[in-house]
């Protein structure tokens, strides 16, 4: 993904996403934007966010707040300059080569299962749409994957829930969601399962939470 500047000198021009990249208002000739307004970071999940900085808010609409996912189509504006999010087929090396050696030696990852990490051919996009983190978005670019409460890889702000609630895998050309806990505890399209295979629009509804699914195309 790549940043659109909508506003200002600098307008239809891209802006690479970076780690540890710093929005200045010198860098834009933005009186509303802080010396250092936001910070650009990757969470442990490799998602894209943006955090204001010493209590800067980044807006959306009309809406201001402390910090921000990044998704293909999101507008939003850092003082008076606006952004917008957009995809790019073949992101440059470079902007990994940001990311800190510490960041990525931190990852844990069992040595039994190294041999089963891969790439989903399509991107999973995880919305919680309603519960404890209602607006959380999750993209999956790897997998295997575990979703539950209190977890290392996909934490749930639910502590009702089991510590692992549900494993996301691959088989052949297809998404495999299975169950990890009780079948009846969650369900997928009002229905309960042990292993479902993950198609555009699927709804998770578990305890006081709904969550969303859509495949990144």
């Amino acid at each position: 993904m790549t940043l659109q500047i909508l506003d200002g000198q600098l307008q239809s021009t891209y802006l690479p996403l970076q780690q540890n990249y710093v929005f200045k208002s010198s860098h834009f000739n933005d009186s509303e934007m802080q010396s250092e307004h936001a910070k650009v970071f990757l969470d442990h999940n490799f998602n894209w966010k943006i955090s204001g900085l010493g209590g800067s808010k980044i807006r959306i609409s009309t809406d201001e707040r402390d910090a921000i996912s990044l998704i293909p189509g999101l507008i939003f504006h850092i003082g008076q300059t606006g952004f917008k999010v957009a995809e790019r087929n073949h992101p440059p090396a470079s902007e990994w080569e940001n990311v800190s050696a510490d960041f990525i030696s931190n990852m844990s990852f069992d040595a039994t299962d190294s041999c089963d990490l891969f790439f989903f051919l399509l991107p999973v996009q995880i919305i919680f749409t309603q519960g404890p983190q209602s607006g959380d978005i999750y993209t999956l670019s790897y997998g295997p994957r575990i979703l539950g409460s209190n977890h290392l890889d996909l934490n749930l702000k639910d502590p009702a829930q089991p510590h692992e609630l549900l494993r996301f895998s691959q088989v052949g050309g297809s998404v495999i969601v299975e169950n990890l806990a009780d079948e009846k505890s969650i369900l997928v399209n009002k229905r309960s399962f042990k292993k479902h295979t993950l198609t555009e629009s699927d709804r998770f509804t578990f305890g006081s939470n709904i969550m969303d699914i859509s495949l990144l195309k």
